[in-house]
């Protein structure tokens, strides 16, 4: 495989992400749709102080994404880890695990804690073999990282 790009950026570009949307649909999941929802009505453009929002780019197509918030539901210091996705062909070839680690670069700086939610066992897993602990009877979160 080609050497694959994890890039920051500061706009999305909604139609470069449209095929991610579409391939999360087929597979089921609807964050990729809210992504571009939340974006596009400036809900959630990840332009805060310590936000950013990743994505990997491997033979100039966006194969995956991944970005960080401000968790405004707790106290100061709680990033959210928000809308990973990797396009399924591209899958268990280390690049989710590069996007994790990305975040959690750019998010020490602004953060004492990453926290993140998914109900998806292979997801669980895979946050699991990054270090991160499952958190017990939280709503909104399922696994945290102290930074």
């Amino acid at each position: 495989m080609e050497a694959i790009k994890i890039l920051k950026i500061d706009r999305l570009d909604i139609s470069a992400i449209s095929h991610l949307v579409e391939s999360s649909q087929n597979e089921g999941f609807r964050h990729m749709a809210r992504l571009v929802n939340e974006y596009r009505m400036g809900i959630n453009t990840f332009s805060q102080e310590g936000e950013v929002l990743f994505v990997v780019v491997y033979q100039e197509e966006y194969i995956g994404i991944c970005g960080l918030n401000r968790e405004v539901s707790v106290n100061e210091g709680i990033g959210r880890i928000r809308r990973l996705y990797v396009k399924p062909e591209y899958r268990n070839k280390g690049i989710g695990k590069e996007l994790i680690k990305a975040v959690i670069k750019e998010g020490k700086p602004y953060f004492k804690r990453l926290v993140l939610k998914t109900d998806n066992e292979k997801a669980y897993a895979f946050y699991k073999t990054l270090g991160f602990n499952e958190t017990d009877g939280m709503e909104n979160q399922s696994h945290y990282i102290d930074l």
